[in-house]
């Protein structure tokens, strides 16, 4: 099976995306973040009773100050700390363009023969025997097939055809490869 692939800058940022979160860095990163949160909650409600003990202040205040500072710590968690990851993420990758050093190449072919995957690109050819594949990251529009462990093939059903079960049954068929559902 012999696949002409397209990938464009957006292609790139989603792959990252998807790589951050199923990372072993991105989701210590991300157990961290809810951590902290936690802390942050859990050492506001303190100063918040020990205020109102000192004061003389009604026990309902600090529980609503508490029930406050975890629903904003929340809202931080779900929705503003993934579109800052967003951010830096496309921050980094304006600077790699900028600088003419974008890891990857618009437009490759990608060979998957009886004992190894090439890919074939403007940065050269590169031969990956099926025992050394690290991964298949199945998303709802691509496939992911990394090559080690920051490195990945990027395989999207637009441009695969109806050959994805194929390849999922080659891999599965030649390798021991992780295969994460995402």
């Amino acid at each position: 099976m012999k696949f002409n692939i397209n990938i464009s800058e957006e292609d790139f940022i989603k792959f990252n995306l998807q790589h951050f979160k199923i990372s072993h860095v991105g989701k210590r990163t991300t157990k961290l973040a809810w951590l902290i949160s936690v802390m942050v909650v859990v050492i506001s409600a303190m100063v918040f009773f020990y205020t109102a003990k000192s004061d003389g202040s009604p026990l309902y205040i600090p529980i609503i100050l508490t029930v406050f500072m975890g629903l904003a710590m929340l809202i931080y968690m779900l929705f503003i700390n993934k579109k800052a990851t967003e951010r830096s993420l496309l921050k980094s990758i304006k600077t790699q363009k900028k600088d003419g050093k974008l890891p990857f190449s618009e437009n490759t072919v990608v060979e998957f023969t009886d004992d190894e995957v090439i890919e074939e690109s403007k940065m050269g050819i590169s031969r990956v025997k099926y025992d050394k594949l690290e991964r298949l990251c199945i998303c709802d529009t691509v496939m992911y097939l990394y090559v080690n462990s920051q490195q990945a093939i990027i395989l999207p059903y637009s441009q695969i055809g109806n050959e994805k079960d194929r390849i999922i049954a080659l891999l599965k068929e030649k390798s021991n490869i992780e295969i994460i559902i995402a």
